[in-house]
Parts: structure tokens; sequence; C-alpha cells
């Protein structure tokens, strides 16, 4: 690539000064003096002479991306205006669409299980390892990605998540060599893993020779919300039907604002990428000081937890999540995640039954950190002094493990999903077909999948989460809890 400095908000820029009249969309034309918005309104435009074409690019956008590959080491590299999902979609019907079988790892953010409804596919699901101390899902084991390829024939591709939402890496490159030898393709949703380029302690999907990978940008670096990138690497890519199904997933009117925003943020990073980076991890470092004060509070990272990392599949973990848990059972994460909301103003960015996670990136300020570490302090402080057993709201809490366990499959998730259904009573749903995704979102990944069994294991675990609070989504919450199941029909009638 060609050292380019065109950048694509200075075009816009220019346009906006120029006397060039609009008259093609968007329908603002860009004249909004006065509103609220006006500066964005300035440089929102459609694909007009000279501003290149997402879907064909040949100019600016380009060049564009070509600089975001150039930053991640990828052979190609695609902007996504449609968020990280539209990337999981088309990667893996690219692979496998018309029925194809996926081997799929089941801690897979539900636009994956979208696209295996779409493309009507077949998955063969691999468990990740628990992490039992804090119930979050570690990594995916390579021998056991081997050991399921020996045994199903006809699989083509490999689809996991590294890191996972709470930050849990496994070992891409040991999974790539594994699935290579049989010539099939690996998809890593690397959405919470944008920013690894900027520390040369992790491996990267597309270092360790990931055929497809997925990044939300927006989710760990300094670019707007709804971006991301699809990396596209090596022969067994179909680069053209990835392509075609980009075109049917993205928008045919992708924002310029938003890859604008795109481009400034790898502008910003080729500049002082080093140094923000630098600055992380003198900030990450005083957390650490703060947790060896911790009595009742935990932040994973031990020499402890790490001690693990091997048992439970993982390579490495993201220091930029932060796994807050609570060691006494009377005090559980929405607990935990309320009171720093509540009191200390702090908004993290989940809330699990046994910890809190707050996502922490190269442009948080020294404020936001010392602020977080005097929280944490004073709180685990106060804990450490309150006496339990006079706190009835807390004792009737119930602390909810991880779900690690595949319900039996019972129908096709297509079938499942077009089939007729209806909403009945969680607690009597025993035995039915699921008709629709349950899921606790954050972070989505589905713990019931249309076609499943309904087992007395899921129904306990779901009243858990709803005695918590959490937000368990596919449940509507009535006088009692309903679930949709397949009209009529039980496992035994199947």
């Amino acid at each position: 690539m060609k050292n380019s400095t065109n950048y694509l908000y200075e075009k816009l820029r220019a346009l906006a000064d120029s006397d060039y009249y609009p008259y093609h969309m968007p329908g603002h034309k860009r004249n909004m003096k006065g509103h609220p918005l006006d500066a964005l309104y300035e440089i929102d435009i459609t694909e007009i002479d000279g501003f290149d074409n997402l879907h064909e690019p040949e100019g600016i956008l380009k060049e564009s991306m070509e600089r975001a590959a150039a930053f991640y080491g990828s052979e190609r590299t695609y902007f996504l205006v449609n968020g990280s999902s539209c990337g999981v979609l088309s990667a893996l019907m690219a692979c496998a669409d018309c029925g194809g079988k996926v081997l799929i790892g089941r801690n897979a953010h539900r636009s994956a299980y979208h696209a295996l409804y779409l493309g009507k596919m077949e998955p063969v699901y691999i468990m990740p390892e628990i992490v039992a101390e804090y119930g979050f899902a570690g990594g995916i084991c390579p021998k056991e990605v081997g050991r399921i390829l020996e045994q199903e024939e006809g699989v083509k591709a490999v689809f996991l998540t590294s890191p996972t939402y709470d930050g849990m890496m496994s070992d891409i490159r040991e999974i790539v060599k594994v699935s290579h030898s049989k010539n099939i393709p690996v998809i890593v949703d690397e959405a919470h893993g944008a920013h690894l380029p900027l520390f040369p302690e992790y491996d990267t999907a597309v270092a360790c020779g990931a055929d497809f990978v997925i990044q939300s940008i927006h989710k760990t670096l300094p670019a707007p919300t709804q971006t991301a990138l699809l990396h596209v690497n090596g022969s067994l890519a179909d680069i053209e039907k990835t392509e075609r199904y980009l075109r049917i997933f993205q928008t045919s009117s992708p924002s310029y604002i938003l890859m604008s925003g795109m481009d400034e943020c790898f502008r910003l990073l080729s500049k002082d990428g080093r140094e923000l980076a630098k600055r992380f991890r003198k900030y990450r470092s005083q957390l650490d000081e703060v947790a060896e004060e911790l009595s009742v509070l935990h932040i994973y990272g031990s020499e402890k937890d790490c001690r693990n990392w091997k048992h439970y599949g993982i390579k490495d973990a993201d220091r930029g999540k932060l796994v807050i848990s609570v060691k006494n059972p009377l005090i559980n994460g929405k607990e935990l995640y309320d009171e720093l909301r509540m009191k200390y103003h702090l908004q993290m960015e989940m809330s699990a039954a046994s910890y809190a996670l707050a996502m922490l990136t190269i442009m948080d300020a020294k404020e936001g950190f010392d602020r977080l570490g005097e929280a944490l302090i004073e709180m685990d402080r106060k804990w450490e002094k309150a006496d339990f057993a006079e706190c009835s709201r807390l004792s009737e809490g119930w602390r909810v493990p991880c779900y690690n366990v595949l319900n039996p499959v019972r129908m096709k998730a297509f079938e499942a999903q077009n089939a007729q259904k209806e909403w009945i009573l969680l607690k009597q749903s025993q035995g039915r077909i699921a008709a629709g995704i349950v899921n606790l979102y954050p972070p989505g990944i589905p713990l019931l999948v249309p076609g499943e069994e309904i087992t007395e294991d899921f129904i306990e675990f779901v009243n858990g989460c709803l005695l918590q609070d959490l937000n368990v989504q596919g449940i509507q919450r009535m006088d009692e809890a309903l679930i949709p199941v397949i009209q009529g029909v039980n496992h035994s009638r199947v």
C-alpha cells in the first residue's frame, strides 16, 4: 500500500466548506445550522463523486481500509457499518450456507445463531471450559477441537469467540493448526480484541492465521458506536462469497460519519497508539496495587488465577477487562454493580451473578482509574466490617452458577423458529421444545436455542437469574415468567 495521507474526514470537511450545493441525498442537505448536531450533518453525505463506494471501493475508502489492514497485518480488511454482527453473518454464510455443518463454540454471540438460522446450518457445539470460581467461560481447548473434527465429517468452518466478553483468550494459533490440517477455515469473533495489536504480549487472531476475524473497533478503540472490521486471510476464504454476503448484510447507504470515524481512529493509533498503550499499562498497574489491599472484593488476575489458566483452556487474559468479584456469598454481582453506579457514579459494563465487569481502554483518564480504585477500597472496608447475618435482603440472595450444559436438540433451529409457537409458564415448560432464543444481556450469548428441549436445570437457572434481577432476554415477565415453545409439541412426540 502506498503511504497515503488522504484521510476521509479532511475530504468531507473540505466539501462542507466548499460551494458545492447538494442536489442529492440525504434530505437534510447539510443545512442544519443551529441544530445541536449541525457539525455532524455538515459531513453526512451519500456516495457522490470523489467519495468512493464501500461495496466497490476504488479510491479513498479503499485507501482507508488498506491503512486498517496494515495496522493488523491482514491481507484484506473490510469496514463494517452495521457492527460486528454483519461480519459474523457474512463469514459464516460464506463458509457454510445452504445447510453446511459448523463447529461452533457454545458461547458464541447471538449473531452467530442468526447465521445458523439463515443458512439452515447444522451446528456441532463445543463447550468452553468454565472458570468455576467466577462462573464465566474460559477458553476452547485445541485438543477438543481436534477430537471433534476427527469424529464429525463435512465440517465447513470452525467458529470461536476470543477474547470472550470477560477477556479470556483461547489458543487460537493451535486451533488454527488443527483446523487447517483438515483444510477447514477458522472464523474468530474477536469483537472485544480490536486493541490487541497495541500490546505485543498478546497474540491476535490475524497473527495466529485465522481465515476470518471480526472486530468491533468501537468496543475497545476510539471509534464511533456501530463500527467494526472484517479481516480475511489465506486461500481457504472465498472472497467472492464473502463480498456477496457483505453486500447483503450491510446497508447500501453506509454512513460517511461512521467511516470517517474509523479512518480517524487508525490515524490516531498510528500517531499516538504506543504512548496511549504505555499510559494504559501505568494506570492499570495502579489497580493491581489496589487489588492487593482488598479482602472482600477480588479483581481477577491474581497469581493464583493465572496458575489455573491451563486447566480452563485460557491462553491469556485481556487486562482491559476488569472482573470484580465478591468473596462473601451474601453479596451478588448486581449489588456490587448497583453500588458502584448509584453511590459512586461509576457505570460498569455489566453485572453477572457473582461479579461486575468494567471495561478499560487506552482512552480512560487517570481520574477514572483513581475514582474506581478509591471506590473499591471504600466498599471493601465497609463490607469487611458488615454483619451480613443481620441483612435479610442479602441473605435471601441466590448465587447463580454459569450455565454450561448443552440442552438436548429435538428439532433443527430454523424449523423450530418457523413453527407455530405459544407462550407458557416457565415453571411448566420442562420437556417442551424452545421456539426462541433465551439469553442474558449482556453479553447476549444464548442459554437456549430454538429446537432445544427445556430442562429442569435450565428452568432452575433462569429462575435464579430472574431472582437476582439479571436481564434475561427471550422471557416475558408478567405476574409469572413466560417462555415461547413449539405449539403442542414436546420431546416425547418428536
